[in-house]
């Protein structure tokens, strides 16, 4: 079977997104692209070149739930009245997104404050808060996608994947006969995806160790016989498990710069931030947070690291 990739223009640093039209019945997107007029346009062309329309469109399955996945699956809904599938733990993204999006909001102010951000940063992050909310809209949806469930494509039976790292509800679809696989940015061909901190999934639970489940994913993905994967950013990946080895080794050689770094000294980790990452700046801020805090995680877990508060921060030091 054949999955279309069209390709679709974002704002953002990362650049264009992939999306998948996969024909036969019920036809199928797979991700949407970002909530701009230019990209509602070029997916517009793109389904309109395999000779259908987007109002044909009768299934959408979101990977994950960052603005260029599924920014424009409201309005393709509205326009198709196709239904909406992605993991359970998105749910609140798409049927009360503004609980969502406040708890997203008070878990990063308390995360930039005990990382020591300075006021001042953490003013700016604030600013640029509702600038991010125009890439996306609710779009109620009680169709899930949890580890293990199948779903039928163009006549062949697809798995999913929990794929947890790059964001709390990833999921990749796999199909065990072909060797396809539908990646999402769980691993792409060029640049290691980040897995970004997010907020507990439900009040009173502890953040997930975001990068200590992308690697845990990374292992369950390399187990599997994949000829091509398929990702939302850039080409097609041939070598799967070369591509996963290299981004285990990418990332163990980082804990060990970080390592190398508190062996000097305590330090928050916005300090770890500035001199892993000196050229950071706004948002970008919060991607370096997300990796430096991942490799924390790691390193406490080895016990190398131990945490402590101090003046209304976190520092972290050697053990």
């Amino acid at each position: 079977m054949t999955l279309h990739k069209i390709v679709i223009p974002t704002s953002f640093p990362i650049g264009p997104v992939n999306v998948y039209l996969v024909e036969g019945d019920p036809l199928t997107l797979i991700d949407t692209g970002p909530r701009t007029d230019e990209a509602l346009q070029t997916l517009e062309q793109g389904v309109a070149a395999l000779g259908y329309a987007l109002g044909d469109i009768r299934r959408i399955i979101i990977t994950h739930t960052h603005p260029d996945h599924f920014g424009l699956v409201r309005q393709l809904v509205e326009r198709s009245g196709a239904s909406i599938w992605t993991h359970p733990f998105n749910a609140d993204w798409f049927n009360n997104l503004a609980l969502a999006v406040q708890r997203r909001g008070e878990f990063t102010l308390q995360l930039f404050k005990q990382s020591g951000v300075p006021d001042a940063l953490i003013d700016m992050m604030r600013q640029m808060s509702p600038v991010m909310g125009q890439f996306f809209e609710e779009a109620p949806t009680d169709h899930w996608l949890d580890d293990g469930d199948t779903l039928e494509m163009d006549g062949a039976l697809w798995q999913t994947v929990f794929t947890p790292g790059h964001a709390g509800g990833h999921i990749a679809l796999y199909q065990p006969q072909t060797q396809q696989m539908v990646v999402g940015d769980h691993l792409l061909k060029y640049i290691s995806s980040n897995p970004l901190i997010e907020a507990p999934h439900a009040p009173g639970l502890p953040r997930a160790k975001a990068l200590v489940q992308y690697l845990d994913s990374l292992k369950k993905v390399a187990a599997l016989d994949v000829a091509v994967a398929y990702p939302g950013h850039g080409d097609n990946i041939n070598d799967h498990r070369l591509l996963i080895a290299e981004r285990i080794s990418f990332h163990e050689q980082r804990a060990e710069r970080i390592a190398a770094l508190l062996d000097q000294g305590e330090r928050t980790a916005y300090q770890l931030v500035q001199e892993m990452f000196p050229r950071l700046a706004d948002f970008d801020i919060f991607l370096g947070l997300s990796e430096v805090i991942g490799h924390l995680d790691i390193l406490q877990l080895q016990g190398r690291v131990i945490e402590a508060p101090r003046n209304g921060h976190l520092v972290y030091a050697s053990q």
